[in-house]
Parts: structure tokens; sequence; C-alpha cells
């Protein structure tokens, strides 16, 4: 089991949540004392989604594709994966709704 099955999706995962930075309130981003925060992360929103669908698919080739000569995969591993695939699918189908789950959990 290597490392890098497990890096490609934790990085897709934090890339997915980085699109949101954009929209969380800026009595949330003041309090942290990042109050322009939101606004320079509106300019790199598109090459955040694309990183971590490109993460992502490193990551299901690094698990999948491998050679049969290979170790078999580890549970964790496609754990992981799968909970990066699902987490970056509904952070890019429902952004506000997320923003506003973390605004609210966050205050």
């Amino acid at each position: 089991m290597s490392t890098g099955e497990r890096v490609a999706p934790i990085a897709a995962m934090f890339s997915a949540v980085s699109t949101l930075l954009c929209c969380l309130p800026l009595s949330f981003a003041g309090a942290l004392g990042a109050a322009g925060l939101s606004a320079a992360m509106l300019e790199y929103r598109v090459w955040f989604i694309g990183a971590s669908l490109g993460l992502l698919a490193i990551g299901f080739i690094q698990v999948y594709r491998r050679p049969a000569e290979c170790a078999q995969r580890s549970r964790v591993s496609v754990l992981v994966l799968w909970m990066s695939a699902i987490l970056v699918t509904v952070v890019l189908v429902m952004p506000q709704l997320i923003a506003t789950l973390l605004a609210d959990w966050l205050e």
C-alpha cells in the first residue's frame, strides 16, 4: 500500500473544499482576519476545480489500474478514494448549500 494512493484523493478533497472559499460570508472571513480571501480566491476557483478532478483521476488510476503483479489494493485506500470522490461531487453539484452549511457550523 503506497502513500501515493492516499495523497491524491486527500488533495482532491482539499482542492474541492478550497473552491468554497469565495462563498464564505464576510463576517466569518473577517473574524479570521482574512476578509479579502474570498474575493481573491474567486479568480482561482476554476483552477481548484480542475485540480480536484485531475487529482481524483490520478487516484483512480493508482488504485484501479495497477499491474496484476502488484499487491492487492488496501481497503483504506479504496475508502479514502471513494469518500473523496463523493465529497468532490457534492461540492461541485451543490456549492452554495455546502458553503451555507459550513458557515452555519463554524459560527
